[in-house]
């Protein structure tokens, strides 16, 4: 959580810094909030709570990924909602199983999630937003009692096993 507070005043902290430079909008870095290009005012009302993963490019890179409009920058951020939208929608298209223990999005609180065999205990939603059909294996979901036996977790209805895989730069 520390994490994303500290990005997003990055983030506002750049954008700030751009705009006592030179406060033309024509300056200011590119803002994208859950794929929507928006502008500084729209992001600044977003709650750093609810924000699940924020990347900023600048440079070249920012370029590369959204064209000279980025020249100053590009901030880029999902918000929890969208990302658990974006992962349920996923999971459900490649796993009837997960499709029956979690049939609509926000039925998910009764499930813990695990990545790798490890459970997820921070940023779900930032942890899951990622995974697609380049890096997925595979999804099993295991029952209560599997839940209690193998990780002594008893406040959860199904454990929701996701493999991909290794990055290889970690």
């Amino acid at each position: 959580m520390k994490k994303i507070i500290l990005l997003t005043a990055i983030a506002l902290n750049f954008s700030l810094h751009i705009q006592g430079q030179n406060p033309s909008a024509q300056n200011q870095p590119i803002f994208y909030l859950d794929s929507i290009r928006t502008d500084i005012n729209y992001f600044n009302k977003c709650n750093p709570d609810d924000i699940a993963t924020m990347s900023i490019y600048k440079d070249s890179s920012a370029v590369k990924i959204a064209g000279d409009d980025a020249k100053n920058g590009l901030v880029f951020a999902i918000t929890k909602k969208y990302a658990r939208e974006k992962y349920w929608s996923f999971f459900c298209s490649m796993s009837t199983e997960y499709s029956k223990a979690v049939p609509s999005v926000d039925s998910d609180t009764n499930v813990i999630y695990f990545l790798n065999g490890k459970p997820i205990e921070k940023n779900t939603e930032g942890t899951l937003y990622n995974i697609n059909r380049d890096n997925l294996i595979g999804i099993k979901v295991i029952n209560k009692k599997q839940l209690k036996k193998a990780y002594n977790i008893q406040d959860k209805t199904f454990g929701i096993m996701i493999t991909t895989k290794k990055d290889r730069n970690k």
